[in-house]
């Protein structure tokens, strides 16, 4: 191969990783969205049903689940 060849194959390759990194992120993202919205309705449902202790400890849950992800996107980042 040239050397121009080898470059472009290296460029090739770096814009692959980049955009599977993208969706990695992207995918991640929306799925946090999905849950935080499931807790949120839970917690609706919940309150409108007049269970206080179970809205407790869904947020509960919520919150431990947001500092879990916080401590991975720090780590990761």
């Amino acid at each position: 191969m040239m050397r121009d060849q080898l470059e472009r194959a290296f460029v090739e390759l770096e814009l692959a990783r980049r955009r599977r990194e993208l969706l990695f992120w992207t995918l991640r993202g929306w799925l946090g969205i999905a849950v935080l919205g499931g807790l949120t309705i839970a917690s609706l449902v919940t309150l409108v049903h007049g269970q206080a202790a179970q809205a407790q400890a869904l947020a509960g849950a919520g919150a431990l689940g947001a500092g879990a992800g916080a401590l991975l996107a720090r780590r990761r980042g």
